[in-house]
């Protein structure tokens, strides 16, 4: 893995959990975006005025110093209320989105209530005074075309939302409820407790979840970290209504929130409206209520921490406290050390260990747990040799980092991941509007207003003396070691994830290794030299090449103001993925082309260049990404090992042990993950279970994959999209490197196909897990862009109820989600449920119920709301493309269907618009004569002993993709 700002596992100890709403079934937030290097700030774009009039209840602030690419407009003024507001304005949105993040999380709950802030979080969604429906905040985002969700951290809660902008005042108006008037309806709350349980019960068998608890147990006791912060049944008990009062009574303060909020209005408007909306939140002039107990004491330290995990494999960790990273967020000292410790390129400590076949990946990073205390982690995954050598991997980690010691903090290293980190922000691309403000909005914690844009980039003060303050603490002495596996030896038990561990307050153990190889990295080579942005050319891709075995398609954009490019190759080999074994075959060379390259490519990936190899069902996609100056020579290096890497016996028996493992360790995936999953190997001609994949992949060794190359994979017929910041004549440039480097075939492209589903089955999953889970799929009936508009509104018009349906009102589970996958070109619906109080059978029930009483609730929509739907849609489907990399994944998902006109999305969304109610109501109708004689069913029965009946059973896999027909195209 690369250099990481933050792990998956550092982020579980940090997170709570969300509120899933109508968007998604999962519960895990999203992650903060992670702080790219830094940059040298530039003008503010407003700087700080007196109140005026105009300005009424605010006092307005500096604005956030911006990116010369970024067109949005910034005001930052703080209410009457003491509430400090970021408002942004960027005409171009298609979405309007808000974010509030309160300062107070689950470090606040009380000692009688573990979970109490994360409770708090969902319960404020479910009504208040002037919204007392239980949906209706939900269920008004979800007719303007909108998401909404939430989590709660350690030290903040974060609620946020999007929605078309034409309905963002409205929904803005439900949104302050939240922190005006929630009502905590004693109903409610009995039913809430429910989810939140189910939350807790989804993690259980989660080994990010599993090892952050047992984390815990070896920090300070009185660190309120050390506590259980999702809560369950047994922690939110009796009086928790009352509690929950308090709470809000007692933490939640104007004076500790922050909102950021962006539409496409000028943001002296929003200031109008805003500002009285949310200026009657209560200030409570609570102030800042930061942890004062450190992570560690100091006789919990050094500490080695084992512990069993449910899938197979291992991993060590070496987290390093170490000073908080926020205050010196000008300096990066934490990120010049972790760009050094996780370097992958030639020298690194990656690079030694990986020679000894004993590491799979290693990454490095920090994050912080508090205001004052910070973790700097490097985490390993290990191979079975790996773990036997843990001892001499922890001494070739600490005499890399004596290395580290002895050439001392280089300015030029500074100063090339700080021209790196300047590029990065210069040349910045808008996200979503959903993700810059839930990003932006917990950075007025730590940074002030005018940096809050920029902190994750500067990096404009070296300061040798402060890196190695931080490098000082990285010893042994200063560390608690992880091992993790499924069968290390442990000696006692978590309490809230009964996981099996041991503790020991000691040094890490180590074994005397050889350095010798061990460097620190040269100097990058892939800096860019040429930032020139070309003319902006508006029109579509143009076909620039049709040759023999190569058709490549050229479009020059540089609308977003950025050097780079996107460029997309589909390397098609006979027959495509045709079978489980070319699947697996073609998984493992995946993995042996990757693993080569790795030391050579490392160093373009830090300078702002990427790849991307895949397997797809033609046979591979090759995709580069990145500032366009050096795309090319970057190319010619992945096209050689693409076509000639070395087929070692040791390293393919490697990657293969690893990718049997990986297949393996996917049945102790939550149910509804599992059965989810099924739709696409059931569905799909280029998709195989994991059981199959491990049968095929099984005792092969390297003499079966170089056979395997030499027939399926030495010829390619190739289909390209250049795209980005490109001359004309680069396609004729990318032409002849792909003829230098690939041998290429002028044979038929074989897509892959869709299967035509006919009658019904039924697919039971042996998941080892007590909840129930089912996945109900009802496949349209054609591909055309008429139906699968009809689809769509359908789907948008029923989520949210299906969501209040099953979860908020009948409580049978934490996941709950109705969604509209769409297979190649073939849509349909997919009602999704994992429960930990009903059976599969119950839930295939019960969902039958919803749908048909659908019919006569979707009947009665006034003209108002169906418009509401059908507007949201055709927003979604007509959004503008946010930056180049997601015009260029449009782009080259049309050019892969075949679609040359690069519309799909505009012909689909012109559908939506000429659909009437009628036309949903006929779809409904016809979902419900299917429901029990065409669809496919795949469930899990957990602990429960009834199960679905009605329908054919699956009982082979490959039998039922052989017995159904490919489904036709549009």
């Amino acid at each position: 893995m690369k250099f990481r700002s933050i792990s998956a596992w550092f982020l579980t100890l940090l997170l709570v959990g969300c509120s899933a709403t109508s968007r998604a079934p999962v519960g895990a937030p999203p992650a903060p975006e992670p702080p790219a290097s830094a940059e040298a700030p530039v003008a503010a774009a407003e700087s700080a005025t007196a109140v005026t009039a105009a300005d009424a209840v605010a006092v307005r602030g500096p604005a956030p110093v911006k990116s010369p690419n970024d067109d949005r407009d910034y005001r930052f003024v703080t209410l009457e209320n003491g509430l400090k507001v970021l408002l942004v304005s960027d005409p171009d949105t298609d979405k309007a989105a808000a974010s509030l993040v309160v300062f107070r999380g689950s470090y606040h709950d009380p000692e009688a209530y573990p979970g109490l802030a994360h409770f708090l979080e969902h319960m404020l969604f479910i009504g208040t005074e002037k919204y007392p429906e239980v949906d209706a905040y939900q269920t008004f985002i979800a007719q303007h075309g909108g998401s909404s969700n939430a989590y709660t951290a350690g030290d903040h809660t974060n609620y946020f939302f999007d929605i078309h902008p034409d309905q963002f005042q409205p929904a803005m108006d439900r949104f302050a409820q939240f922190f005006i008037s929630p009502l905590f309806a004693a109903d409610y709350v009995d039913r809430e407790k429910n989810a939140v349980h189910s939350e807790y019960q989804l993690q259980l068998k989660a080994d990010n979840w599993r090892g952050a608890a047992v984390f815990y147990a070896a920090m300070n006791p009185k660190h309120p970290r050390a506590g259980f912060n999702i809560g369950s049944l047994e922690t939110l008990g009796d009086g928790v209504r009352d509690a929950l009062l308090q709470f809000f009574e007692e933490q939640y303060s104007a004076d500790q929130m922050v909102l950021v909020a962006l539409s496409n209005e000028p943001v002296a408007q929003m200031q109008t409206w805003v500002a009285p909306m949310f200026g009657v939140i209560e200030n409570r002039q609570l102030g800042p209520a930061p942890v004062t107990e450190p992570m560690f004491r100091d006789d919990q330290l050094p500490a080695r921490l084992s512990y069993q995990t449910i899938k197979r494999g291992y991993k060590v960790a070496y987290n390093f406290p170490v000073p908080a990273i926020e205050p010196n967020y000008r300096e990066k000292p934490a990120e010049y050390l972790s760009n050094l410790l996780g370097h992958e390129g030639r020298g690194s400590l990656y690079q030694r260990l990986q020679s000894e076949g004993w590491i799979e990946s290693l990454s490095a990073g920090a994050g912080s747990l508090d205001a004052a205390s910070s973790l700097l982690s490097v985490e390993i995954e290990l191979t079975e040799a790996g773990y036997r050598h843990v001892d001499a991997i922890t001494d070739l980690l600490f005499r890399y980092l004596d290395l580290i010691r002895r050439n001392g903090p280089e300015a030029w290293r500074f100063e090339e991941q700080a021209e790196l980190s300047e590029l990065a922000f210069r040349f910045q691309e808008p996200s979503s509007a959903t993700g810059f403000v839930y990003q932006v909005a917990p950075r007025f914690q730590h940074y002030p207003p005018e940096h809050v844009l920029v902190a994750p980039y500067l990096m404009d003060e070296f300061d040798p003396a402060l890196i190695q303050r931080y490098l000082d603490h990285l010893t042994p002495d200063n560390v608690v070691m992880e091992i993790a596996g499924h069968d290390v030896e442990t000696d006692r038990r978590e309490r809230w994830f009964d996981v099996p561990y041991r503790l020991e307050r000691a040094a890490p153990a180590r074994t005397a290794a050889d350095p010798e190889g061990l460097t620190l990295p040269a100097p990058n080579p892939y800096l860019p030299d040429d930032l020139a942005v070309l003319a902006d050319d508006p029109a579509l891709p143009r076909l620039a090449v049709a040759r023999p075995g190569l058709t490549l398609w050229s479009d020059r954009d540089t609308e977003f103001g950025t050097p780079r490019a996107n460029l997309f190759l589909s390397l098609g080999i006979p027959d495509g993925i045709a079978s489980a074994e070319d699947l697996a075959m073609a998984s493992l060379y995946q993995r042996v082309v990757r693993d080569a390259l790795t030391e050579a490519v490392y160093p373009a990936y830090l300078a702002g260049l990427g790849y991307e190899l895949s397997v797809s069902g033609y046979g591979f996609e090759l995709a580069l990404s990145g500032y366009s100056d050096k795309q090319l020579v970057l190319l010619g290096t992945v096209l050689d090992a693409i076509t000639g890497t070395a087929i070692e016996a040791d390293r393919v028996a490697a990657l293969r042990d690893e990718l049997l493992r990986e297949w393996r360790n996917y049945r102790d995936e939550r149910p509804y993950t599992q059965a989810y999953g099924a739709l696409g190997y059931l569905m799909m001609s280029n998709r195989w279970p994991p059981e199959m994949l491990i049968d095929a992949l099984t005792d092969r060794t390297a003499a079966d994959l170089a056979a395997w190359r030499e027939q399926r994979a030495s010829r390619f017929h190739v289909l390209g999209l250049d795209h980005g910041n490109v001359p004309v004549e680069a396609a004729w440039a990318l032409a002849a490197a792909l003829q230098e480097h690939l041998g290429l075939g002028a044979f038929r492209r074989e897509p892959p196909t869709v299967t035509e589903l006919s009658g019904a089955h039924r697919y039971a999953l042996s998941v080892d897990h007590q909840d129930a889970a089912l996945v109900l799929y009802l496949q349209d009936r054609d591909s055309s862009y008429r139906t699968r508009a009809v689809s769509a509104l359908a789907n948008s018009i029923l989520r949210q109820a299906y969501f209040t349906s099953l979860r908020t009102e009948q409580q049978l589970g934490y996941v709950v989600s109705l969604s509209n996958p769409t297979l190649r070109e073939r849509s349909g619906l997919a009602f999704i449920v994992q429960s930990p109080v009903a059976s599969a059978a119950r839930l295939e029930e019960v969902t039958g119920e919803f749908l048909r009483g659908q019919i006569e609730v979707v009947a009665g929509l006034s003209a108002a709301d169906f418009a509401g739907y059908q507007g949201g849609v055709i927003a979604r489907l007509t959004e503008r493309d946010r930056n180049l990399g997601d015009r260029g994944q449009r782009l080259w998902n049309d050019l892969d269907l075949g679609v040359t006109g690069f519309d799909s999305q505009t012909q689909i969304a012109a559908e939506v618009a000429r659909l009437t109610l009628a036309d949903v109501l006929d779809y409904l109708r016809d979902a419900v004569a299917r429901f029990d004689t065409d669809r496919i069913l795949v469930y899990s029965p957990g602990g429960f002993d009834a199960a679905p009946d009605a329908g054919s059973p699956i009982r082979s896999v490959g039998e039922f993709k052989a017995a159904q027909r490919p489904s036709s195209s549009r």
